[in-house]
């Protein structure tokens, strides 16, 4: 019914737009390439080219002076600041627009294509090794969170009000400023829907769908393997996760993070741990002792968590059955669409993983990952 009220009553103007990753080709700089590929195989040639290099150098000069003008009229440290301030520095990981891939010896040229490929790399990085299927045991939990979970509709409206009207739209394309100027009206039946969702143990197929947006990390742009997938969720189905899980997730940091854990954690981040890390390594070079640090990366790290692995963790650190049977529920195998200029590819599964583009999939990987320091603990980092 939302749906339908927002798309006859709100106007929609659908808008194709051509990004560029070289900001500064201009008009002169096009007239440049082009007397050069029109002198290509002819006397003029060289001169064409080193004409056209000149150009490019100059238009490009004029940018990052343009540049370094807007980053001193902004404020120092600011997100924009920070944006600019990586361009020039040629540290801009992304590029505006997915070019040519290559499979093989050959050339991917169309959006369909490309999102297909990308979909069969995204697809396979979900496999979980054979040897994970057997799920240890976890014993029974020393105690339990209570099962009374209130759900009020004060803090629903809360959370709607707090949407960014920024935030993508994921696959129902309603916006978040939309949702905000409807709170009112929202706050109240939103919060029943999900007081049936937690009670009843479930999730609506129209948010297991995910937008999966290809981002360029580092290496050969044409490699699909040198990308990383964004995934774009439904902003309800967001607000549906606040909801729904603010005592879980204050529940979890209480008792299940550990006093290691610093990441997706409310009142920390990764400021504090350098700076604690800075100080006790200062008072252990102090006391004579030395310092080694070990630092590793966990490839797809939320794309390959075992469902009932994690669930039987969760029961073994005290969380309840009423949380359980919602989260058996909400880790059902997804549908990933990835969309590349416009163009989706074939849906595939998603599965064995805590979800990106998710409010819960952030602690959730925090608990699974929490006892990952027991051993070094168990034989004091020896």
């Amino acid at each position: 019914m939302l749906w339908t009220c927002l798309v006859k009553f709100i106007p929609r103007q659908k808008v194709s737009t051509v990004k560029s990753s070289h900001p500064w080709l201009n008009p002169r700089c096009r007239e440049a390439i082009g007397r050069k590929n029109r002198a290509e195989g002819t006397a003029g040639f060289q001169s064409a080219s080193d004409a056209c290099s000149k150009v490019l150098l100059e238009e490009r000069g004029k940018y990052v002076e343009t540049l370094k003008a807007k980053l001193a009229r902004l404020p120092r440290g600011s997100k924009r600041w920070w944006r600019i301030n990586r361009e020039l520095l040629h540290r801009k990981a992304n590029i505006s627009a997915i070019p040519p891939l290559r499979d093989g010896t050959n050339w991917i040229l169309d959006a369909k294509t490309k999102a297909d490929t990308f979909a069969k790399a995204f697809a396979s990085t979900n496999q979980l090794p054979a040897e994970v299927i057997d799920t240890p045991f976890m014993g029974a939990p020393d105690f339990e969170m209570l099962s009374f979970i209130p759900l009020r509709t004060r803090s629903t409206r809360k959370f709607f009000k707090k949407l960014n009207d920024a935030t993508a739209t994921g696959n129902d394309q309603i916006s978040a400023s939309i949702l905000k100027r409807l709170v009112d009206e929202l706050a109240t039946p939103f919060t029943l829907v999900c007081r049936r969702l937690l009670l009843e143990g479930c999730w609506p197929d129209v948010w297991k769908v995910h937008l999966i947006v290809p981002i360029y990390k580092k290496l050969s742009a044409f490699n699909v393997n040198n990308y990383r997938g964004v995934h774009l969720t439904s902003v309800l189905s967001k607000v549906a996760e606040r909801v729904i899980g603010a005592q879980l997730v204050a529940f979890l940091q209480a008792n299940v993070y550990g006093e290691n854990q610093w990441a997706f954690r409310t009142g920390v981040g990764c400021k504090d741990l350098v700076t604690m890390l800075l100080m006790s390594w200062i008072l252990g070079i102090c006391t004579g002792y030395k310092i080694g640090a070990y630092l590793g990366d966990i490839s797809a790290a939320f794309d390959r968590v075992f469902k009932y692995y994690l669930l039987a963790k969760l029961h073994s650190a005290g969380v309840g059955s009423t949380y359980l049977n919602f989260l058996e529920a909400y880790l059902a195998p997804r549908q990933g669409k990835v969309v590349v200029g416009g163009a989706a590819s074939e849906p595939f599964t998603l599965e064995n993983q805590v979800f990106q583009g998710t409010v819960l999939g952030p602690p959730l990987w925090n608990s699974f990952f929490a006892d990952v320091a027991v051993p070094a603990r168990a034989t004091d980092g020896q």
